[in-house]
């Protein structure tokens, strides 16, 4: 058995047999990302860093980083909200692993800005 990657990895979907590409750039273990069709962005959350990292879907390149960002332990998944063009991620850790304003964070697509979120307690 092979064992994880803790990088993005990106098969040919008409050629199994060719090996994958793979992005330069650790992932830290991110189990989703979320990806962003007419930007052909991939957004993903590196838990070691604390950062939401950006890439470029065709090279798996980074273009942009989040630095910073306070959430709580567990997996974090990743939405694209192409309405308000903004980035929300939520961890699933649950009460009382997490403190209180903890567990998601907005951001914008380009990245400039956090937004006031949600806070579920």
């Amino acid at each position: 058995m092979n064992s994880p990657s803790d990088h993005l990895l990106a098969y040919n979907i008409g050629a199994f047999d060719q090996a994958p590409r793979k992005s330069e750039t650790e992932t830290g273990g991110a189990q989703y990302f979320a990806f962003n069709r007419p930007e052909l962005e991939l957004y993903v959350f590196n838990r070691s860093i604390r950062s939401l990292l950006v890439l470029d879907a065709t090279t798996l390149a980074v273009k942009k980083s989040v630095p910073g960002l306070n959430l709580s332990k567990g997996d974090c998944t990743i939405a694209m909200d192409r309405h308000t063009d903004t980035v929300i991620i939520a961890s699933e850790a649950g009460w009382p692993a997490r403190q209180p304003g903890e567990n998601e964070d907005t951001i914008n697509r380009n990245c400039s800005s956090r937004l006031p979120c949600i806070r579920m307690c």
